[in-house]
């Protein structure tokens, strides 16, 4: 399992909207053809969902494709309305899920 690595800024203000940008190291492996052009059977590595929860609450989902680049980074947006918990989970198409959590905390 690799570690998700989430950044979210320093300092962060009640009710702030803040981009959160994560990565996961992972190889994503691409999509094999034959010397005919056709695709080679098998069961790709490929981080093919996301889920994003803040406080417990799901803030959003994303699915993905082999098409992705290896160690995929994403980022989006969201209202900090509380301190908590934010966490990220990757899962991967051999079933493996690559989990990175960062709290939320008010200052500055």
């Amino acid at each position: 399992m690799a570690e998700v690595r989430i950044r979210v800024p320093k300092t962060i203000k009640p009710g702030e909207t803040i981009t959160v940008r994560a990565l996961v190291p992972h190889p994503m492996e691409i999509v094999q053809r034959d010397a005919a052009g056709k695709v080679v059977e098998k069961v790709y590595n490929y981080i093919h969902s996301a889920r994003v929860t803040y406080n417990g609450k799901e803030l959003m989902t994303a699915q993905f494709t082999q098409s992705i680049s290896a160690n995929p980074v994403i980022a989006f947006k969201m209202k900090a309305d509380a301190p908590g918990k934010l966490e990220i989970a990757f899962e991967d198409t051999t079933g493996v899920k690559h989990v990175g959590t960062v709290d939320i905390k008010f200052g500055g």
